[in-house]
């Protein structure tokens, strides 16, 4: 899989050495006590502890640190001893050089490498996250690239500027131009748009002024990440947008041999999918239900996101989007999500919110999408709303009587005559009280995540939702509504047995 995890980087845990002695497996070299936490600012990176015990006297203990989104390594030392007599402290404090100002937010890999005096060698590798204020900057060629336009803009700061709520709309239509930097290939263009665009075209020229390729993109599935792999052999990149108040936010042009695993490098949602989430607001997916994603996403099953409301309906609103496709990037998450845009806001009552997001067209809109991407299975909120929000009710509402519509070939014609009928296998809902069952596989170590548990990678991808840090606790929804516990609201493959595994009975 290509992409089961963005941020990782061909990374795997090291197992540590063993030995037979006295026909018992030892451990020669112990760190199974040492653990850096997840989530971390730049102050606490001094204050990572642990013990490491090895049988032999250490000889030396390296720290690494590299950044996974500018592809280098910002730190790196080493702590050799004189004397030691097989138990080592670990402390950040004691690896000169490592300090907090250098430490920038972003996605980073800890690695602690032990040797011993008699030759051996283990590591143990982490993935924190620092966090910080703002989106780290992908590693990109934009600044030895020449840029120009026939639209009315001369400043081409907004293109990287790592700032989600600076954008440009010139005048429709228009055309930027990417001339790059001699002797260096390009990998990838990639863009990131307020709103949808609905009419581009990307030309690509060789040295010699040829076009080598040119790809005409309406962009139907509405997405608003969109990438362009480019040939190693151009020269010159020229992109036009038609589209009219197309607001076109941040622009990477990506080298080749140095894409960022964090870059958003979705694809299309291919037309037959394995679990489709349906999410209210962008974060509720993770803050409720947790660790489902990056569960189904590592097993290689293929995951659709459906997001109903579009969160602050204003210009800030791309940033919700932005921070929605980073945590689901952070998820293992291969394809773009759905956005379907429904005004956010305080509904007064069930009717109000079923007025605003379109009355009764919401579930034929509901029966569309379960009948073109045909899921096996769906998972979405409570009830309940969690704690009472009618929008979250709404959304509960919407996929139950859906996913029932979405069989009936009396339901929708328009839809049926598009994709006919479809009869999801399993539904899934948040803290229903029949046929429950708590997913304890979430607290289970995955091995493509570098042993973090899926509820621990589904609170990292939280941590992307910077936006919603004032009033959103993780850890405190969860204890409050405990993002591990479903009940089975509808199955055409059977009652679960063994309730740790949505797929269950699912072929």
């Amino acid at each position: 899989m290509r992409k089961i995890f963005a941020f990782l980087l061909a990374l795997s845990l090291l197992a540590p050495m063993f030995a037979l002695a006295e026909g018992r497996t030892l451990t020669l070299i112990d760190m199974d006590e040492l653990s850096f936490p997840f989530l971390l600012d730049s102050k606490s990176v001094n204050t990572l502890s642990g013990e490491i015990k090895c049988v032999s006297p250490m000889k030396s203990v390296t720290l690494t640190m590299y950044d996974i989104r500018q592809l280098k390594e910002v730190f790196s030392n080493t702590y050799t001893f004189n004397v030691s007599d097989g138990i080592f402290t670990f402390s950040a404090s004691r690896f000169k050089g490592l300090i907090a100002p250098q430490i920038k937010p972003g996605e980073y890999t800890f690695t602690v490498t032990v040797s011993d005096s008699t030759g051996n060698t283990a590591s143990r590798e982490f993935i924190s996250h620092v966090l910080g204020n703002g989106f780290p900057v992908i590693k990109n060629m934009n600044a030895d690239c020449v840029f120009s336009t026939d639209a009315r803009v001369t400043a081409f700061g907004f293109l990287s500027d790592n700032n989600i709520d600076t954008y440009t709309t010139p005048a429709n239509p228009y055309t930027l131009n990417i001339t790059l930097p001699e002797g260096r290939s390009a990998a990838y263009l990639c863009t990131e748009w307020c709103y949808a665009p609905t009419d581009l075209r990307l030309t690509q020229y060789d040295g010699n002024g040829s076009i080598i390729s040119e790809t005409e993109d309406k962009n139907p599935k509405g997405m608003v990440a969109l990438n362009y792999a480019i040939d190693e052999n151009a020269r010159r990149l020229s992109l036009y947008c038609g589209s009219p108040n197309s607001r076109l936010g941040e622009l990477y042009v990506l080298e080749k041999d140095q894409v960022s695993p964090s870059a958003l490098l979705f694809e299309e949602m291919p037309e037959k999918v394995d679990l489709m989430v349906f999410s209210t607001h962008q974060d509720d997916e993770l803050l409720f239900l947790g660790g489902t994603i990056p569960y189904y996403a590592e097993q290689g099953k293929t995951v659709c996101v459906v997001y109903m409301a579009r969160c602050m309906y204003s210009t800030t609103s791309f940033r919700r989007i932005i921070e929605a496709l980073n945590g689901l990037n952070w998820c293992g998450v291969k394809y773009h999500p759905i956005f379907l845009n429904h005004k956010d806001g305080h509904c007064p009552n069930m009717a109000h919110a079923l007025y605003v997001w379109g009355g009764e067209a919401l579930y034929d809109e509901v029966t569309e999408l379960i009948r073109h991407y045909k899921p096996e299975v769906i998972v979405t909120q409570d009830i309940n709303g969690e704690y009472g929000h009618l929008q979250h009710q709404l959304t509960s509402l919407a996929v139950r009587t859906a996913v029932e519509m979405a069989a009936d070939p009396e339901c929708c014609p328009e839809s049926l005559e598009k994709y006919g009928t479809w009869e999801t296998k399993k539904l899934y809902i948040h803290l229903y009280e029949e046929n429950e069952l708590t997913m304890d596989v979430y607290a289970q170590p995955m091995k493509n995540y570098l042993g973090l548990t899926a509820t621990q990678v589904s609170k990292l991808a939280y941590s992307k939702h910077y936006s919603q840090w004032f009033g959103c606790d993780y850890d405190e929804y969860n204890r409050r509504w405990n993002n591990s516990k479903y009940g089975l609201y509808y199955t055409s493959v059977g009652p679960d047995v063994n309730k740790n595994d949505f797929f269950e009975n699912v072929d």
